[in-house]
């Protein structure tokens, strides 16, 4: 119950940043209405987390990815400006240790996607991530868990 008064406001408080409190005074009705069916659409997608994650480790997360994106991004840029490009992408099938239904592995699916140089392609029904990455570094750097083990964190006491 909690965790459903927590996402309502803070769909409340996103469109309240997106519209503006002049957009809110201008159409009140309209903006309860949006609240209501974006609240109303995600919890009937099961999209609603069915645990909270501790601020600190929110934030603790999002920094070191901040910081692994600025490191990706600086070799992918480095690697174009060459002019003599490895092209040595490849695919790679990757095991996870989180459900397939979990908000765990659409976390790890998405970090993996905003790390400059690598993609998530497909989450099969076992967890099993097709990755396709820019670097063999990269493929080598998820291999190596660093990342599952910062996601683990969250949902660490």
């Amino acid at each position: 119950m909690l965790t459903n008064i927590v996402i309502l406001i803070l769909i409340a408080l996103f469109w309240l940043v997106s519209a503006g409190i002049s957009g809110i005074q201008m159409f009140p009705g309209l903006s309860l209405i949006s609240i209501y069916l974006t609240y109303f659409t995600v919890s009937n997608l099961g999209s609603i987390p069915l645990r909270l994650y501790k601020p600190i480790n929110i934030i603790k997360y999002s920094l070191w990815l901040i910081k692994e994106i600025a490191i990706s991004t600086y070799y992918l840029t480095k690697d174009i400006w060459k002019w003599d490009i490895n092209n040595d992408n490849r695919f790679t099938v990757l095991d996870s240790d989180f459900a397939p239904d979990s908000s765990e592995i659409a976390i790890y699916s998405s970090s993996i996607i905003l790390t400059p140089g690598t993609y998530t392609i497909n989450i099969s029904e076992t967890s099993k991530m097709l990755v396709h990455s820019f670097f063999p570094s990269g493929v080598q750097e998820l291999r190596s868990g660093r990342m599952q083990e910062k996601i683990k964190m969250l949902s660490s006491e």
